[in-house]
């Protein structure tokens, strides 16, 4: 490793898939893009030793995976405040970020073999990239994106977010006993992750909601008789048909009015409601409010 010092100016490159990012670009064009693909950060001077070893390295491998990576050129005198930031201390130092987050760094120079090593790390595996690529095909195809899926579990049995895709597609495709067998196999875990949560909640309240009467029976039956059993069959089955806001507020009155199994019951059937909408959602904002009003 060597001590930062001042020299000149770092070079642009010509390549495609390697950029010098200024301080103020840097959490757009290397944060926020490594959402969509890994962004490699190369942190180096020109008068270091293992810098001139290490970023050919980089830049040959940027260019070798065409673009499966990008490769981020930082001249750390040019950008002492953005190096500081990042907690560079001597160079080279190398940080690799994948989703918006730090996936990997190093400090020193690695030789070629180390360097591909750590590089696969950062990198998503096939299976991840069958993922990506089932998840922008989603909503226009979700046929092929379902199969795009089936194939990275496959290969990776236990990836949660190609899971997670699959209920989604199987419920668009009407295959709802296969979306919650799966979302059932996860919930049975005690713990479903983020980005399995709303997927996993849906197929559940789907399949829930097909065992109960026709709407229309319940409907009439709430009318005739609104005890507390009608009216949470009523709120699941309507949350089972994507009506959010009737199922929320049927729910919400049986929490309200009833003190005994049905009121646990319907909170629920509304915490998985919340779920399946996710925290951002004006409607879990304003019905997560009434019911801790209501119970509390």
């Amino acid at each position: 490793m060597s001590v930062i010092n001042p020299f000149e100016r770092p070079q642009e490159s010509n390549s495609p898939w390697v950029f010098v990012p200024r301080g103020a670009e840097f959490k757009q064009q290397v944060i926020e893009r490594s959402r969509e693909v890994p962004v490699v950060v190369d942190f180096w001077s020109p008068g270091c030793a293992p810098c001139r070893m290490l970023t050919p390295l980089l830049e040959k491998l940027a260019q070798e995976h065409q673009g499966a990576f990008l490769l981020a050129k930082v001249q750390v005198e040019q950008e002492p405040e953005l190096a500081a930031a990042m907690g560079v201390q001597a160079v080279p130092t190398v940080i690799g970020f994948r989703d918006g987050k730090i996936a990997g760094q190093f400090m020193g120079a690695l030789p070629e073999d180390g360097l591909r090593q750590w590089l696969s790390r950062i990198l998503p595996s096939a299976a991840e990239r069958l993922v990506r690529q089932a998840q922008e095909t989603e909503k226009s195809d979700p046929g092929q994106a379902l199969e795009l899926y089936r194939q990275a579990l496959q290969q990776e049995p236990e990836l949660v977010e190609a899971k997670a895709g699959l209920i989604r597609c199987l419920l668009a495709t009407q295959q709802t006993e296969e979306a919650a067998q799966l979302a059932q196999e996860l919930a049975d875990r005690g713990y479903v992750e983020p980005e399995a949560e709303s997927a996993v909640a849906q197929a559940l309240l789907i399949h829930q909601a097909q065992k109960l009467p026709p709407l229309e029976r319940l409907q009439l039956q709430a009318q005739q008789q609104s005890s507390p059993e009608v009216l949470y069959q009523l709120g699941v089955k309507l949350a089972g048909l994507g009506q959010w806001e009737l199922a929320l507020k049927q729910l919400l009155q049986v929490v309200q009015q009833d003190r005994g199994s049905w009121r646990k019951e319907a909170q629920a059937a509304m915490v998985q409601i919340f779920e399946a909408l996710g925290p951002d959602d004006p409607l879990v904002q304003n019905y997560r409010r009434q019911l801790a009003l209501a119970l509390y």
